[in-house]
């Protein structure tokens, strides 16, 4: 009986050892950002725009798919702040292959909802869906979603940001993890610098192996300098064999707020007996009383020190006393 759970663990790396290896699906190309858990203000709206080019990438993909290598992607993003917790998005995709031709790669829609501000002093939470539609050179399985909740901590001096994507293919399969995180330092209010990670790990079921992986891991610099523009421009560099091996990418945000509504205030409670009109007239009569007779009192000190000291530099100096002794002896002495 002993013997049989190691026959099962036998087994088990037998038949692990004959299925196939499963690769991990190409991490998006389109999107490459990290959700910080902010989102724009109720009535708000913003725009951006995401470049990226892979200078040196893969050279080879599964069809129909194409490669990568030397593609230029680009995304416009609208986006608006249906509530101050709630901000709906979409994506307009085009790329540029090498060789020159020009084409649509897509589109997304997204919904994203996030903790409201001052939840918590540091700490956001929030939670992102999308469904897409890509063209089969771009995606095999054309319609797609995306689940990706959302961790971020942040202070006057850090930000820190996690986002445990889950990567879902609308036709079937296993979602895949695509995991995604950010570290920055602000070293001014307008200037941060920091990293960003990448990786695309395969099936929940049966992830790659390590040299299957996409891992990609950027260096970031991040531009606030003009009030409502933001500027994102990185370079990355792939960390195992099946990722791009140096990609550089640019985001451009800039956000309008002319219809924005401001936050709701609640009105002030209405003022209790304590603070009524009629007590606090009473108070103010009692304290200026009491001031009154203090003011008085110090007064009236202060005038009876001076006359006693008038008096007394007025008052004629003593005579001094003088006395004469005279000593007396009998005669004969």
């Amino acid at each position: 009986m002993r013997a049989l759970p190691s026959l099962a663990i036998q087994a088990t790396t037998v038949l692990a050892a004959l299925l196939p290896a499963r690769a991990a699906r190409a991490l998006d190309p389109f999107e490459i950002q990290v959700y910080d858990g902010t989102a724009d203000a109720a009535g708000a709206a913003g725009v951006e725009a995401h470049v990226n080019g892979v200078v040196d990438g893969l050279r080879a993909a599964p069809p129909p798919e194409v490669p990568p290598n030397h593609t230029v992607h680009f995304t416009l993003e609208p986006s608006y702040g249906v509530r101050a917790y709630w901000e709906l998005g979409a994506y307009l995709q085009t790329a540029l292959r090498p060789d020159g031709s020009y084409d649509f790669a897509g589109v997304k829609l997204r919904s994203k909802l996030v903790t409201p501000s001052g939840w918590r002093p540091s700490l956001r939470l929030g939670i992102n869906t999308e469904v897409s539609y890509l063209p089969a050179r771009y995606e095999a399985d054309r319609w797609g979603g995306e689940l990706r909740p959302i961790v971020a901590w942040e202070n006057h001096r850090f930000l820190f940001a996690f986002n445990p994507i889950l990567d879902i293919s609308l036709t079937g399969g296993i979602p895949s993890f695509e995991p995604a995180a950010m570290a920055v330092v602000k070293i001014r209010d307008e200037l941060s610098l920091g990293l960003e990670y990448y990786a695309g790990f395969g099936p929940l079921d049966a992830p790659a192996a390590l040299h299957d992986q996409q891992q990609i891991l950027y260096q970031v610099v991040n531009l606030l300098a003009v009030r409502g523009l933001e500027v994102n421009l990185g370079v990355g560099e792939g960390l195992t064999p099946a990722s791009n091996g140096l990609t550089v990418k640019a985001i451009v945000g800039y956000g309008l707020d002319w219809f924005a509504r401001p936050a709701h205030i609640p009105p002030a409670p209405p003022p209790g007996p304590e603070v009524s009109g009629a007590r606090l007239r009473r108070r103010r009569r009692v304290v200026g009383r009491r001031y009154a007779r203090r003011m008085a009192m110090a007064t009236r000190a202060i005038s009876l020190q001076r006359f006693r000291r008038s008096r007394a530099l007025r008052a004629p100096a003593p005579m001094p006393v003088r006395a004469r002794v005279e000593l007396w002896l009998p005669s004969g002495h």
